[in-house]
């Protein structure tokens, strides 16, 4: 049996507003991490902040159409479909 995998990459875009502490700027951070939906921030000052950010609605994943790439595997390397 002949079998080909076909790999579909969809992109999710979630917007987050931060309000960052009075007086502070993104230019006042030092370094920055995203894991698991919480933004770490390091500030320049050596303080240290976290912020929840939105998450992905399972439903909305549910709703996509069609996805943004499509590649097609076959032995876990790309054929040429063009």
């Amino acid at each position: 049996m002949n079998k080909v995998t076909i790999q579909t990459t969809t992109k999710l875009v979630v917007d987050t507003e931060v309000t960052l502490p009075e007086g502070k700027s993104w230019e006042d951070v030092d370094a920055w991490s995203v894991k698991w939906g919480t933004l770490r921030v390091t500030w320049k000052d050596g303080s240290e902040d976290e912020y929840e950010l939105d998450e992905i609605d399972p439903v909305s994943i549910g709703e996509i159409k069609a996805p943004d790439e499509v590649s097609i595997l076959q032995d876990m390397k790309e054929i040429d479909t063009d």
